[in-house]
């Protein structure tokens, strides 16, 4: 088993082309760009068997888990991705 730290910085754009009532009482330069750092883990656990010298077979499982610091943008809400993978091969040596 393997744990890793994880780190990004994502960027989020915006349609400024909606004129309700609230947006227009702010003004009229309105930011229709926002980036945001995140932080997280990333943990996999696997196995390789080796059939014959030059086939093997890999399983494994990877999860991560990442989310950021409030974005004022979206109303001081975070940002959080969770990512659950299985994966599996058959490797072949030449």
């Amino acid at each position: 088993m393997a744990v890793f730290g994880t780190g990004g910085f994502f960027q989020f754009g915006y349609d400024n082309s909606l004129k309700t009532a609230s947006v227009l009482a702010t003004g009229s330069d309105y930011k229709t760009v926002d980036g945001v750092l995140d932080f997280g883990i990333l943990s996999e656990v696997g196995f390789e068997f080796t059939l014959t010298g030059g086939i093997s077979l890999k399983g494994a499982y990877q999860y991560s888990n990442a989310s950021t610091q409030p974005v004022p943008t979206i109303k001081n809400q975070i940002v959080q991705f969770i990512n659950n993978t299985f994966y599996g091969g058959l490797s072949f040596r030449f």
